[in-house]
């Protein structure tokens, strides 16, 4: 999923910048988003 955010996007700045606007579209919280972001940028693996 990443790579595909990183083909789709010149910078994953925009792909962030794309994923803001498409939480205030969906009514999602910058907190979750905010969450998401640390997700995505952690070195640590996900833990469920």
């Amino acid at each position: 999923r990443a790579k595909l955010l990183l083909d789709n996007y010149e910078s994953l700045s925009e792909a962030f910048n794309d994923m803001d606007n498409w939480g205030k579209i969906k009514g999602i919280g910058k907190q979750t988003i905010k969450k998401n972001k640390e997700l995505f940028h952690s070195k640590e693996p996900v833990k469920k």
